[in-house]
């Protein structure tokens, strides 16, 4: 390890942060948790604003530990002052969910002083991490925080609090602060009918709308059959206003991204919200108008969350042939993408179709699809791909054959990876982990008349292997039922 006393001296400690810390960091994956911890340590104690790596080099250590350790990291830093990066964020944190509450008064103390800080970016990641422990608060411990975001309340406005209290609050849940939220909500929906969307030479009017939506998204819950007409109409007003700019920009290429990234971020937070919303609520000719321009910029944008909600109401089916054809073969295109968004879409939409028709709009066929090309292509969208499909197990629209398959490619992909060529470390690397998760995934998972037993057996070969990086096994370790590193 470097030299503690050493670091004060500023060669060493350039020498230290630029050339050793980097080296141990990549080495994590080889050592044992005890070690990787140290290193942890000695990087949390040199943390500040001044360096611009070293959050990334905790980033790489943290991917490296087992999920007990994990877990214990994650709990020492929020019960460590909030220190600032570069960035001005606060330090980072594994990566893993917390489930369960192991944190102390120290804990609290440093939120609630956090949350009445002069500081916007103390106070910002004061709400962070207040999020971070909301769904697992204690109740004395959940009313000290909620008493001090009353009292910091209009100071906390310019923080991501609004989105975090939607998705805390339950609806017909009372909190002291729920007041305010609902008033604050209510006057945001009332500015967004004000504002004039029409787009110019600027950005700066998409990034206004994007702020709204994100809003609308995260407090969905919260918002009245009126408001839902009156930001849909918004929605379809700034669609109609703006459709051949929508339609026909494509400087996506240009150097600085041009307009194309502005507009992807827009239509991406419109899908979003229709997907959010229940769209039987809409009004059926602003429903039926809007359905019509979302279909028309299909091919511009991922919307097939957008279309699959507008199409299915009230969970009927009675689309023609040609319809359900349509969306199928929409579907398929999205999953055969090359484009990580337009994947994660259709997977998503996918699942929407069998819940919204319970299940009588037959996926099989999509379904079938990306197995086929998880079978015999590996490339970063098959990354993609075996993240998607844990969604599709968890909500188990995936029929008894194709399961089957499923789990027969799945068992024979560890040694595939690892003997295949032609492809390089790396996505080997992504393919491994991302097909651990999945596996960790069907085994926490009741099938009936299904065996996935050789399925886990073949990963957890895998991940028994010295010659398997921490990192890589994580994906199947971190992911197994309460987390069991056991095999």
């Amino acid at each position: 390890m470097p030299n503690m006393e050493a670091s004060n001296k500023p060669t060493w400690r350039s020498r230290e942060i630029n050339i050793v810390l980097p080296i141990l960091a990549r080495l994590c994956v080889w050592l044992n948790a005890d070690r990787i911890v140290l290193i942890i340590k000695f990087i949390q104690r040199i943390y500040d604003s001044s360096q611009a790596n070293l959050s990334e080099l905790l980033t790489t250590c943290y991917n490296s530990l087992p999920i007990d350790k994990a877990i214990e990291v994650w709990w020492s830093i929020m019960e460590n002052p909030i220190v600032l990066d570069y960035r001005k964020c606060d330090i980072p944190k594994p990566h893993i969910k917390i489930e369960k509450w192991q944190g102390t008064n120290l804990t609290i103390d440093i939120i609630i002083n956090g949350l009445a800080n002069k500081s916007q970016d103390i106070r910002r990641v004061a709400v962070n991490r207040f999020f971070d422990i909301h769904t697992i608060l204690p109740e004395e411990y959940r009313e000290k925080i909620d008493h001090s975001i009353l009292l910091h309340f209009d100071n906390l406005l310019n923080t991501r609090l609004i989105s975090f209290l939607g998705i805390s609050l339950i609806p017909d849940q009372d909190r002291i602060w729920k007041n305010k939220f609902i008033t604050h909500l209510n006057s945001q929906v009332a500015k967004f009918q004000e504002l004039d969307f029409k787009i110019t030479d600027s950005s700066a009017i998409i990034s206004n709308l994007d702020n709204y939506m994100v809003k609308f998204i995260d407090c969905y819950k919260h918002i009245t059959t009126n408001q839902i007409n009156l930001i849909t109409e918004k929605i379809l007003y700034f669609i109609n206003i703006n459709f051949e700019t929508l339609h026909d920009t494509h400087d996506s290429e240009s150097f600085w991204g041009g307009m194309k990234r502005f507009l992807d971020s827009a239509m991406n937070h419109i899908n979003r919200y229709i997907e959010r919303i229940d769209c039987s609520l809409i009004q059926k000719g602003v429903r039926e108008e809007l359905l019509k321009k979302v279909i028309a910029l299909k091919d511009q944008y991922p919307l097939a969350q957008a279309i699959v909600n507008l199409s299915f109401i009230s969970q009927s089916n009675t689309f023609t042939d040609d319809d359900k054809a349509t969306i199928k073969q929409y579907l398929k295109n999205g999953i055969t993408s090359s484009d990580k968004d337009w994947i994660i879409d259709a997977f998503s939409a996918t699942g929407n179709c069998h819940r919204l028709t319970n299940g009588r709009f037959s996926v099989q066929e999509i379904v079938q699809t990306a197995i086929e090309k998880v079978h015999y292509l590996f490339n970063y969208e098959t990354t993609y791909m075996l993240f998607g499909f844990q969604t599709w197990i968890q909500s188990n629209i995936i029929k008894k054959q194709n399961l089957k398959i499923l789990f027969e490619i799945l068992s024979s992909l560890p040694q595939r990876i690892t003997k295949t060529q032609d492809i390089s470390a790396e996505l080997k690397a992504d393919l491994l982990y991302y097909g651990g998760q999945l596996a960790a995934c069907i085994s926490k998972t009741q099938f009936n008349g299904i065996d996935s037993t050789e399925c886990n057996k073949q990963w957890q070969v895998l991940v028994n292997s010295k010659t398997i990086p921490n990192d890589i096994r994580n994906g199947y370790l971190r992911n197994l039922p309460n987390n069991e590193t056991q095999m």
